[in-house]
């Protein structure tokens, strides 16, 4: 139950994501923990104003954007829990489409017993590198 809770608090990220929808997108992230955020590019961004901040210019600059996970491994503990995947990520610039596989790592806390985001990181990958073996979830006890 709890990588399928995991699973879900994952995909409620990438829906609030995909609608560019702040308000959403700032209730999915902890208060309890210090929270920080790597976009690909981009510097660590730490704290909860600061990573909010850096969604709204996110989504100021963009129109539409979808998103499709590939090879997601969940592994879940006593109140922490992490999911590794690969992220194919759709937009478009001045009508040219555009598609960038990332590697991310959402990181989350439980706050009340609902799964939050302590720390989000995608990077991009690079080209023609293999992937590695797949694992079965993990739960930590």
């Amino acid at each position: 139950m709890t990588q399928h809770a995991l699973r879900a608090a994952n995909a409620a990220f990438y829906a609030a994501f995909e609608r560019l929808d702040l308000d959403a997108m700032g209730n999915l992230w902890a208060r309890s923990v210090l929270v920080s955020c790597v976009h690909p590019g981009w510097d660590l961004v730490l704290g909860y104003e600061a990573v909010m901040q850096s969604w709204k210019g996110i989504f100021d600059g963009t129109g539409e954007i979808h998103f499709r996970t590939e090879d997601a491994q969940v592994t879940a503990g006593n109140g922490m829990g992490w999911v590794v995947s690969r992220e194919i990520l759709s937009t478009s610039v001045q009508n040219t489409p555009i598609e960038n596989t990332l590697s991310t790592i959402n990181t989350f806390v439980q706050e009340e017993g609902v799964w939050r985001i302590a720390h989000h990181h995608a990077a991009p990958l690079l080209a023609g590198k293999p992937r590695s073996g797949r694992r079965s979830d993990v739960v930590l006890h």
